[in-house]
């Protein structure tokens, strides 16, 4: 059978298999025995098993998903019998079908089960004393056909599973509606031939009509018509004798005969397009044109129908039910015609017609290969929206969103009015049905929108056919963007990828305001203070807002700590998670087969309790629900910094009297109150609601603004890490120049470096700049006994430009230091060890050296050695949070490129400015996580072992020879090995493989 694969259609349904017959047929199952036992038994034939009594079949369902000792989840068959019509009739799926015998399959709750019985064949009541292998897990039938009576197992001596057992599959009717939707440019039909001519096929862009009573002389029952687009719509509309007349019908010809041999009374009749005068001439005429349209089988022969007419001939008495088939009368024949046969006792085999093509959309519409799409809909359908009117404003070229204001209706806005960072504004692509239906989900309320499409829309976008928001029709109301109520169904849309972060729509505080603190203003505008921010200040230990500070009121300064979720959370993906609530909904996406595959949107909600004192520990305090600043962190909020409809931030409280710090879900972020200013005393008030229109939240001062609360502070906060530093025009890095100088560079591809710490306590921190060192295999072992390993630092070689000679006694210039064309020094990398905060081993003229901070006799600390070794990092500009420059903290001299080699100025307008990227580089390939906190990275010549100080490590390579075995006394250590697969055991960790060039 010519079968057309519908990929998209197959995610879902039953077991992988059938696609139009399971997708559309809605009407009640009836049974089909299979009769042909030349239908040999394969992979992917589907039936259902049951047993036949007195005319009445009853079928098997399979028990709940039992595990077995060894951990395999298996179902069992339940003798208890269902009709084919019941949810519990199990749909059984051959597979690894091998000499006869095979495996069952069935889906539960859309996941697919191997079906075990004991191995006599009884069902099984409790697998998990057993093993897999203990059971029966294969069966046999006698004849290797479709058709067979009796299942046995393969486990020897084979039983029957029970007595008469036979497989079974279903047909089913289908309507007008259902075969429009499959192709809506019309219904064609096909019949697998293997003559040179098919005779008779008028089944050719037909549009199906289903009437439902009879009305004058048009008979109730489905016709195949054409016409005039509104002349066929008319007639669907209204069947009746004068629509009728307008219009052609397929119809068995009474009166003409095809003459071929081999035919029977009633067979060889020729199909003619009856035109609608004569059908509607009396009901016997009328009737030769209804067709019943069923699936002949639905889990075997998807696609494949049986049409039957009750025809009447010419000067008959009654109608007579025939198929209406291909037929190749016999063998020698040149023709296959299209004609009526007997429905049982033809000496032909008919050949049952099949779906052409379909019409349906491809998933690339809106689906991604292997990434998600989240979409903004953007109607192309109506009028243009004049002057600002309210009376005439329509959908076009606007925005769907949710209403900020409300949360859940449905708005039309226009761009400038659009807000595509907040969740509300976009929509996850979730499903798709294979044919004209993808379901969008909202990213914030997780509410779906699922719309049926067709091509052809205004302005190259999709017209409508039908939508459904959150369980009913979709449809805009008055004066949310449109002036009249509008149906979604009748409109057209476009969709346009938009991109998203994990935290759209919340405060997300850096590190930088994490350590000193954020203040904050309340926004808005009234009759009594206009259109002006007020300060949130300290008064009498409770956060108040002041319209100024002229008169010494202390603004009060917030620190946000991160919230970390209990242990006891309900949701199982917060236990332990930090900072955050989070939202998951189901993103659908192209696999590399190209079917639809699913995966996990998150979006995240930050949340932090606040601290209101630059101490830490004991003598700490925080904001409470009621905004009081003195609080024990015991009875501190939990807050988060949520988008809102009038543009800004609300801050909203999720600690509620039945929800504690750490257990706050995602619902109570969106559902939480945010705070506002009562401006008739000026305290801080909780609104006993979330969504708020923006003529509101402005009005009552609940607008927050988020400012540093150390603007002379731009550092990046203490906290080692790895980053590159990253420009238009490259990316920092070090070659080994002509003099042996590793001169720092600009470099097309990013090279990580790693941040330790120094003066970490300092109000601006400095820090130590390394990468590790790639080294020759003859050295490895050498190296590998250094501990810590010798790496790269970012050196100000300010020192070594002048050097002076004692006998000569004179001080001379080395000009090597020089960045060429300047009198500025070269930012160089020197080769050392960091042996601890503030002490490192290097090598000067041959000789080791220990760098330090040095005490002289009167007690004064000199660092300036040892400052030639740290940098600040901090904003190029305070109004842009993510660009920094690099200074020495010896001379406070910049980083700075010329000719795509650095050096060191004083000039802070030639500071080079860059962004820090965080990822370890994909040329690494080999990051492990044993266990949270530990991290294994492979990189040039090295490994890298994170978050394991104090612990023994042995290295070993692919043929188990030990590199290093040594006790790392860092958090961040490197070890020298040579390239390829290394293996790392970190002590009470499992071994991890890195790969190292």
């Amino acid at each position: 059978m010519n079968k057309r694969i519908f990929t998209m259609l197959t995610a879902g349904l039953l077991l992988g298999g059938p696609t139009f017959n399971a997708v559309y047929a809605q009407s009640a199952k009836t049974i089909v025995e299979y009769t042909n036992n030349n239908t040999a038994l394969a992979n992917g034939t589907q039936f259902f098993l049951g047993t036949e009594n007195s005319g009445s079949v009853f079928v098997y369902k399979v028990s709940n998903v039992l595990t077995t000792k060894d951990k395999k989840e298996v179902v069992t068959l339940n003798f208890g019998g269902v009709d084919i019509n019941s949810d519990d009739a199990a749909v059984f799926e051959i597979r690894n079908y091998s000499n006869r015998s095979f495996e069952l399959w069935t889906k539960v709750d859309g996941k697919a089960y191997q079906v075990i019985t004991t191995t006599d064949g009884k069902p099984v009541t409790n697998a998990s004393s057993k093993n897999l292998s203990d059971y029966n897990t294969a069966f046999v039938v006698k004849d290797g056909k479709l058709k067979f009576s009796g299942l046995f197992t393969v486990a020897l001596p084979s039983s029957e599973i029970e007595s008469g057992v036979k497989a079974f599959s279903y047909s089913t009717a289908y309507t007008d509606d259902e075969l429009n939707e499959y192709n809506s440019k019309g219904t064609t039909l096909s019949f697998e031939y293997n003559t040179p001519e098919l005779v008779g096929n008028l089944f050719e862009n037909l549009t199906p009509v289903t009437v439902a009573t009879t009305s004058e002389n048009v008979q109730a029952g489905t016709y195949f018509v054409k016409g005039e687009e509104d002349d066929v719509e008319a007639f669907a509309t209204t069947p009746n004798n004068a629509t009728a007349k307008e219009i052609s019908f397929l119809a068995v010809d009474p009166a003409v005969r095809y003459n071929i041999d081999g035919k029977q009374e009633n067979e060889g009749y020729a199909l003619y397009w009856m035109k609608g005068e004569k059908a509607i001439a009396n009901a016997d005429s009328c009737k030769n044109a209804i067709f019943t349209i069923t699936a002949k089988d639905v889990l075997n022969e998807d696609g494949v129908l049986t049409l039957k007419v009750n025809y009447t001939k010419k000067d008959a008495t009654s109608a007579t039910s025939v198929y209406v088939a291909g037929v190749k009368p016999s063998a020698s024949d040149t023709k296959t015609y299209v004609t009526t046969v007997l429905a049982s006792g033809s000496k032909y085999t008919p050949i049952h017609p099949q779906l052409g093509a379909n019409s349906y959309l491809d998933a690339s519409v809106l689906l991604k290969k292997n990434a998600e799409n989240v979409v903004n809909v953007y109607f192309t359908s109506a009028t243009k929206s004049q002057n600002d009117q309210a009376a005439n404003q329509t959908e076009y070229h606007k925005y769907l969103i949710i209403d900020p204001e409300d949360g859940s209706s449905l708005k039309a806005v226009a761009y400038n009015d659009a807000d595509f960072t907040m969740p509300l504004a976009q929509w996850i692509v979730a499903g798709f049905d294979g044919k004209y239906t993808f379901t969008l989900t909202n990213r914030e309320t997780g509410k779906d929108l699922v719309l049926k499409l067709q091509p052809e829309g205004a302005e190259n976008g999709y017209q409508v056919v039908s939508a459904n928001y959150d369980g009913n029709a979709a449809s805009i109301n008055a004066n949310k963007g449109v002036t009249n109520t509008l149906d979604l169904n009748e409109t057209s849309v476009k969709f346009n990828s938009i991109a998203t972060t994990r935290t759209d729509g919340s405060v997300v505080f850096t590190d930088i305001q994490v350590e000193e603190g954020v203040k904050l203003t309340f926004n808005g505008e009234d009759p009594l203070f206009g259109n002006q921010a007020l300060y949130a200040i300290v008064d009498n230990n409770a956060m108040k807002a002041a319209i100024s500070l002229d008169n010494g009121e202390k603004e009060i300064v917030l620190y946000p700590e991160r919230v970390k979720g209990a242990d006891n959370h309900s949701v199982k993906a917060l236990q332990g998670a930090a900072d955050y609530v989070l939202s998951e909904n189901t993103y659908a996406y192209l696999n590399d087969k190209n079917e639809v595959a699913t995966s996990v949107d998150t979006l995240v909600v930050p949340t932090y309790i606040l601290r209101t004192t630059e101490a830490t520990g004991d003598n700490a305090k925080y904001l409470n629900t009621n905004y009081n600043t003195n609080a024990a962190k015991a009875n501190a909020a939990e807050f988060a910094f949520v988008k809102n409809a009038a543009g800004g931030y609300s801050l909203v409280t999720l600690t509620t009297s039945s929800v504690s710090v750490g257990l706050a879900e995602y619902d109570d972020a969106i559902a939480a109150d945010y705070a506002y200013v009562l401006t008739n005393n000026m305290t801080i008030a909780t609104a006993s609601q979330h969504y708020a229109g923006a003529a509101h939240l402005n009005q009552y001062y609940a607008n927050v603004v988020i400012a540093e609360a150390n603007p002379f502070n731009p550092s990046l906060a203490a906290k080692p890490r790895h980053a590159s530093f990253d420009n238009i025009l490259g990316s920092v890095s070090y070659q080994l120049n002509e003099n042996t100088i590793a001169e720092g560079i600009l470099s097309a591809e990013s090279m990580i470096f790693w941040l330790d710490t120094a003066n970490s306590a300092d109000k601006i921190p400095a820090f130590y700049i390394s990468k590790g060192i790639a080294t020759t295999e003859d050295t490895v072992e050498t190296k590998a006994a250094e501990q810590p390993a010798e790496r790269m630092f970012l050196f100000n070689a300010q020192d070594s430009l002048k050097y002076f000679v004692e006998g000569s006694a004179q001080e001379y210039t080395d000009r090597r230091y020089y960045l060429e064309g300047t009198t500025n020094s070269k930012a160089i990398f020197r080769p050392a060890i960091l042996t601890g905060v503030d002490t490192i081993a290097t090598t000067v003229e041959g000789k080791a050296v220990e760098v330090t901070n040095v005490v002289d006799k009167d007690g004064n600390v000199h660092t300036d050695a040892l400052d030639n070794f740290k940098f600040y990092i901090t904003l190029a500009d305070e109004a842009v949070d993510d660009e920094y420059v690099i200074q020495s903290k010896r001379d406070k001299s910049y980083v700075y490129a010329l000719n795509g080699k650095l050096g060191l100025t004083s000039n802070k307008d030639l500071a080079m400015v860059f962004t820090l990227g965080d990822e370890v580089p994909t040329a690494n390939e080999s990051v492990a996580d044993a266990v949270e906190g530990v991290k294994v990275v492979g990189g040039n010549g090295y490994v890298e072992i994170q978050g394991a100080a104090g612990k023994n490590v042995v290295v070993t390579n692919i043929l188990g020879k030990v590199i290093a075995n040594t006790v790392l006394t860092s958090d961040n250590q490197t070890i020298n090995v040579p390239a390829g697969i290394v293996v790392v055991a970190v002590e009470g960790e499992e071994a991890a493989k890195a790969v190292v060039k």
